[in-house]
Formats: C-alpha cells, structure tokens, sequence
C-alpha cells in the first residue's frame, strides 16, 4: 500500500468573533490571519502530489530504502536525524482505558504508538500515530526492516567473530591477486591490492606458474581475520558513538543502519566499515 492522499480546501470561518488571544492557543483561533499562518505551514499540494506518486511506484533494491525514509517521515513528522536513528521495534500497538464523560462507563481502544529519541529536549519520546498514517508508516518500516536485514545479520555474526567475507576463497595456501580479485568482487586488481595493503595484510611478489610475470600473493586467512576483525572494531567504534542518540538497545537493532558505501553503485565492494544511511 503506497501514500493515498485527498487534497482539502482550506477552511474558512464565517463567525467573525474572535477568540481571546489569552486563553487559546495560536494553533486554535479561527480568525484569519491564524488560519493563514497554518496554511502556510502545511505541505503544498504539488508535494503531496510528488510524494504519493513516490510511494506508489515501483522501486527495488537502494531506491526501496530511499523511498520508505519518505514515507516514515511523511507518516510521522519526524527529523531527518530522528528518523535514522529509529530502532526496528519502534512502532508498537497498545490498549488504551478512558472513560466516557457521557455514559460513565469505561472504554478501551488501540492505538500506535512511535518511540524514537527526540532531537530536541534529548529524550525518549513517544508519539501516537493517526490511524490514517498506519498503513503508510508499516509499509515504510518494513521496506526498511526487509531491505537492511542482512546488514542487521552481518553485525551479528561479526560480533561473535562467525562471519566470513571471502566464502569464495579456501584457507589454504597463499593466493595470487590476478586469480581472485574478480572472484572476490573487487573491480580490478589493483583495487584488492590497495584493499591488502590498507589492511596491512603480508604481500609477496612471485613469479605466476602460468604467465611467467611476478604477481602479488596472499594469505587468504589472514585476509579473512583482518576483514573480520576490522569490522566487529568498526561496529563497537560506531555503536560507542551513537548509542546516545538511538532509542534503540544495540547496533544490530538499529532501522537504517548499513555498510559503508553499500548503496554506492561503482564502490559498494569496499568491506565492512559501518555508518547510518543517511544517503
């Protein structure tokens, strides 16, 4: 289900009594110029129009992820940092007990309520989602859900030192660069070999049996514990800076967490470093 919206006419009072600026809000009056001023505030309708076009179009892959950040904070009104640094549980049904001022007895509804770390004032806050704006709001969160869950399993597995980045490659001998690069997604040789360097991982030059040329060798293991390695420290790092600012529990629960340069179409292979998607 994508954005549906119905465009509305701005109200217009025909009561020409005011009401008193000492006991209503501006947000309340009904004389003209508040109404102007709420006016303004609004969203245009050619942006309403943009938007609900966006949400029902077809997307896939990194554009899915872009188009549910519009949605989440279209359905919620929330910042851009405030957004980012949404948990994956945040949205949560809850019953709701009030009483009837007119029959006296007590009624008991649902209601969604949003719990995300406030910009201002630094708080945990939670905020109850109209149940127009339900709909769209699931739809963005579980775009974002789906689409970063293998990062989510990543962080997992590098936490608990189980993940491999190299499958393709065996723990055995040492490898020539010019055999695997492409095996490994690297763009071009000399790309994983600015990689292995920048990993301080052992090169050695050798004559390849094939070519007769001197080439780069390596160890495949020490590429795959050096890779690891840098990304549980890259996780921890990323996770000490931001754990202030998220009302998320862990790095690994976080919405829109991602790798780096994952969403980059001529740099995705390089490995592992973390950031929030803020693309």
């Amino acid at each position: 289900m994508g954005v549906f919206i119905t465009i509305y006419q701005r109200t217009k009072y025909k009561k020409t009594a005011k009401r008193s600026d000492n006991h209503s809000n501006s947000d309340s009056r009904i004389d003209t110029e508040s109404v102007t001023i709420r006016n303004k505030k609004l969203p245009s309708k050619q942006s309403l129009i943009a938007l609900a076009t966006l949400s029902n179009t077809e997307m896939n892959q990194d554009d899915e992820i872009f188009q549910s950040m519009a949605e989440i904070m279209f359905a919620t009104g929330l910042r851009f940092d405030e957004l980012i640094t949404l948990e994956v549980d945040c949205l949560k049904e809850k019953e709701v007990e009030e009483v009837n001022v007119l029959t006296g007895y007590t009624q008991t509804f649902k209601v969604h309520e949003l719990t995300y770390k406030a910009r201002k004032g630094g708080g945990y806050r939670t905020k109850d989602i109209a149940e127009s704006q339900v709909p769209i709001l699931q739809k963005g969160l579980n775009t974002a859900k789906n689409g970063l869950q293998p990062v989510r399993e990543t962080i997992v597995e590098c936490l608990k030192g189980e993940h491999d980045f190299f499958p393709s490659l065996t723990e055995g001998n040492d490898l020539f660069v010019t055999d695997v690069w492409e095996m490994c997604g690297f763009p071009s040789r000399s790309v994983m070999s600015s990689y292995l360097k920048r990993r301080d991982i052992k090169l050695n030059k050798v004559r390849h049996p094939e070519s007769g040329m001197l080439a780069f060798t390596f160890s495949p293991i020490e590429l795959k514990n050096k890779t690891l390695n840098f990304a549980r420290v890259s996780a921890r790092n990323l996770w000490s800076q931001i754990k202030d600012l998220t009302a998320s529990p862990s790095l690994q629960n976080m919405l829109f967490i991602t790798q780096n340069l994952r969403h980059h179409s001529e740099k995705r292979t390089e490995y592992c470093k973390r950031r929030l998607n803020h693309t």
